[in-house]
């Protein structure tokens, strides 16, 4: 491409230099030698010209004439020019204007980038923008931050899912072992409804500060569960429902803003839309990517840090504790936190050793047959009732000390309060619709019939099932599995180690799934974690955990979390391919509500159902699931076919 012409230097020149006439033209402006035309001769020679437009006189030179191409033919006949002099003239014209069709061209793209450019107010706006630089700690900031909250969710998630850990009955309340789960279903099911109400919120104030209040809220939930009782339970749930929904819109539109601004740090002027939309699209993947990378660490370093305060504090908290009394009641604590008895006597003085009985505890909360735990598929849900005594200060949950309770909630706590204060002090302001072109601040009726329409969309029909899986095997995991197969045979202090093994493998396998889906297509994968989910449901139904073979739940975990490492990667990457530039935020709340609908659902069904019949139910959504989203990517991809045909 040629270089800009620097149109004042011509502009100059035009106006200054005069119309120096070659001897041809001496003739018709009566200068040199030779046959000199007539005054009727030049007027009709100039009354044709000026009739088309070709001619320019000037003020001060009114005989001057400026020439073109028509004027050269009429002097052709009245002058001596000849052809072959015309000729060369041409020659020399035809080379000008290929240099001025290049000039032009330069000057059209100038003209184009200023005409498509900011105005004056959004060119302030554009500088203060974040540089890619800026973007990229923005999202390491963003990722370290979930990294610690899941760290923190995941593993309070399968305590309290399973065996209730933050419970405690008072003298107005009996509580059972089943009670975790139901507070925990009922938190889920209103965080799928806060996430479709805040939606709105959510588009119109920045995503990081809605990310600090949810953050906030999951930190004031933990502490209320230093002292965990029924009328703080209550207010807790509520607490934790709204933080959940909260944060699910809000890390979508963190990590979907930052991949917008690096995308359109990467535009060109002459850019196809399609190509754009490509890069959009990668993009959104590589930042998602890392997310998902910090999601699975997170769970890695949570289940770590969780068993090992199981550990110290169960071990520090089960040396011989002593409770001295000296009363006319008669002390009688029940025989799960008992080792010894002695007899009791009115004004004496008691010393009565409360070692932390826990074999005795898993027997009394199980279902046992012949002496044996009843643990596996044919597992049924527990009525074990929580025990507490107000007239001792005792200083023992049912399941595990208190010591180890508030050891773990004061952690998660301090997680959370630490991402809060990250996302603060860290991270910029992140507003979607700042940086968007052509668009404004949408409404609130805008934002209801975009998710009207989003429910209504047969994609989404079709997606529903997948999502509605995903948290039913995911809250079965966490909860079911947990309790009737780890503890039931392993104990509680390896439980998290369990996990640690389901995040490990999960990881690995999102992180190879992201990459293969460019060069594999979809359902053969869908296929593959069909079959391997079917073999996982196959052998948790006939298998019968025993402890001398303690590898095998590690294997489980692992598998299973390759399946959900699957179905989630299938999921996200379907709906970015199909809602990256149209309603992604509807499109997400929307299947973000399908999953936490499943996970809430779960856990409220945790209290009445065998195992075998959730592992049966767990197998029919699979199938329906798998069914509709193999239909749905058979049915883009015929499109994607037929779209690419018509274009050819």
């Amino acid at each position: 491409m040629g270089s800009l012409p620097n149109l004042h230097e011509l502009g100059k020149e035009n106006a200054i230099s005069g119309y120096k006439p070659t001897a041809a033209l001496g003739h018709l402006c009566g200068g040199q030698g030779g046959y000199v035309l007539s005054e009727h001769e030049k007027n009709k020679i100039l009354h044709r010209h000026n009739k088309v437009g070709k001619t320019r006189s000037y003020g001060c030179e009114p005989n001057k004439i400026i020439i073109d191409d028509s004027t050269l033919e009429h002097m052709a006949g009245y002058s001596p020019v000849s052809n072959r002099s015309i000729r060369q003239f041409h020659q020399i014209r035809r080379k000008d204007s290929l240099s001025s069709s290049i000039g032009a061209t330069s000057v059209r793209r100038l003209l184009a980038v200023v005409r498509n450019g900011p105005s004056h107010k959004q060119k302030v706006h554009r500088t203060s923008s974040p540089s890619k630089h800026n973007l990229i700690v923005n999202l390491i900031l963003l990722s370290i931050s979930h990294l610690t909250v899941t760290a923190t969710y995941l593993p309070y998630l399968s305590l309290q899912s399973s065996l209730s850990i933050w419970s405690k009955p008072d003298d107005l309340s009996s509580l059972d072992v089943n009670v975790g789960p139901l507070f925990l279903g009922l938190s889920h099911v209103l965080a799928s409804i806060v996430c479709l109400a805040t939606l709105h919120f959510n588009q119109r104030l920045a995503s990081n500060i809605i990310l600090a209040v949810s953050y906030l809220l999951l930190t004031v939930h933990y502490i209320i569960n230093l002292h965990p009782v029924l009328y703080l339970m209550i207010p807790s749930t509520v607490i934790f429902g709204i933080a959940l929904g909260l944060t699910v819109n809000a890390q979508v539109t963190c990590f979907m803003t930052i991949a917008i601004k690096l995308s359109n740090n990467y535009r060109m002027v002459d850019e196809d839309e399609e190509i754009k939309n490509i890069r959009y699209t990668c993009l959104i993947r590589r930042v998602s990517r890392a997310f998902r990378g910090a999601h699975d660490i997170g769970l890695i370093l949570g289940s770590i840090v969780s068993t090992l305060i199981i550990y110290w504090t169960i071990g520090s908290d089960n040396s011989n504790t002593h409770i001295i009394t000296n009363s006319t009641e008669i002390i009688c604590l029940q025989a799960s936190f008992v080792n010894k008895t002695s007899n009791c006597s009115t004004t004496t003085v008691e010393e009565i050793s409360t070692t932390y009985d826990y074999a005795s505890f898993l027997d009394d909360m199980f279902d046992t047959v012949e002496g044996n735990r009843l643990c596996g598929s044919q597992a049924c849900p527990s009525r074990y009732s929580l025990n507490f005594n107000n007239s001792i200060d005792t200083q023992y949950f049912s399941v595990l000390p208190i010591g180890t309770a508030q050891a773990l909630t004061g952690f998660y706590a301090f997680l959370c309060a630490a991402a809060t204060a990250l996302i603060v002090i860290g991270m910029d302001t992140l507003n979607l619709y700042n940086h968007q072109e052509g668009s404004d601040k949408p409404q609130l009726m805008t934002t209801i019939r975009s998710v009207k329409e989003t429910f209504r969309d047969s994609r989404i029909k079709l997606v529903a099932p997948m999502m509605f899986f995903i948290g039913l095997e995911q809250a079965f995991i966490y909860s079911d599995f947990g309790k009737s197969y780890v503890v039931c045979t392993l104990g509680i202090q390896r439980l998290n180690l369990v996990y640690l093994a389901m995040g490990s493998l999960q990881s690995i396998a999102a992180c190879t799934l992201s990459m293969l889906l460019r060069s594999i297509r979809r359902y053969y994968i869908v296929g593959v974690g069909f079959t391997f989910h079917s073999c996982l449901m196959l052998v948790l139904i006939l298998w019968k955990p025993i402890e001398d073979d303690p590898a095998l739940f590690f294997v489980i975990s692992a598998a299973w979390g390759v399946c959900n490492a699957i179905w989630e990667m299938l999921s996200f990457t379907l709906l970015t391919c199909q809602y990256a530039t149209e309603r992604w935020e509807a499109a997400f709340a929307v299947t973000s509500f399908y999953r936490l609908l499943g996970i809430g659902i779960s856990f409220l069904l945790h209290d009445y159902l065998c195992n075998f019949v959730k592992l049966y139910s767990l197998t029919f959504f699979m199938v329906v699931a798998v069914i509709t989203f193999t239909y749905l990517d058979i049915r883009l991809e015929n499109m994607k076919k037929l779209k690419n045909i018509s274009r050819l």
